[in-house]
């Protein structure tokens, strides 16, 4: 199967649509015919402890992958913990689909400076200046500028995981 993978920048413009690369349109044309993707808001917690935030954009059937055994996963059968997960990734998921040149439109809720920014259920997330990252099955859109200060922590081997990992300098300062 054929995987995203590859780094592309490119910018939003003034309708919140950005290019998805023909390297990524290809690999999603092999999930499937429909030119469709499910966009979520995904958190993750860098080695220094800070949450950053990029959008995730996963093929259809990739998406429906998740749900389980044809979708017949109920959160009576999960613990407080998995219906959660269950619930920011199904029902804070969207539908996209890419126009006639290969673009998305992004929901105004996912951009920052957006005029539904201050709503509590949206999570601003991206700018105009953003890099589309293939991360095997879904490819991540990241803030240009956050990426690229993310990246430089993990090289430089500084925040508590990398401390404690073996792939950084060691903190030899015994705890208190």
């Amino acid at each position: 199967m054929a995987v995203f993978a590859g780094r592309f920048r490119h910018s939003v413009d003034a309708k919140n649509r950005v290019a998805i690369p023909s390297e990524f349109r290809r690999v999603l044309e092999s999930f499937s015919s429909d030119k469709s993707v499910m966009a979520r808001v995904v958190d993750k917690k860098g080695s220094d402890g800070l949450i950053r935030r990029y959008v995730e954009l996963l093929p259809v059937p990739a998406f429906e992958q998740l749900a389980g055994e044809d979708g017949k996963r109920t959160t009576l059968d999960l613990s407080v913990a998995q219906a959660d997960l269950l619930d920011r990734t199904f029902g804070e998921s969207v539908a996209l689909e890419l126009d006639s040149q290969g673009r998305i439109l992004l929901p105004e809720e996912f951009m920052l400076n957006s005029r539904v920014a201050s709503d509590p259920l949206s999570k601003p997330t991206l700018s105009r200046d953003v890099l589309l990252v293939g991360i095997g099955s879904s490819i991540a859109v990241w803030n240009y500028d956050e990426y690229v200060a993310y990246n430089k922590l993990k090289q430089s081997g500084s925040g508590p995981a990398a401390r404690n990992s073996g792939d950084g300098p060691q903190d030899r300062t015994p705890p208190p």
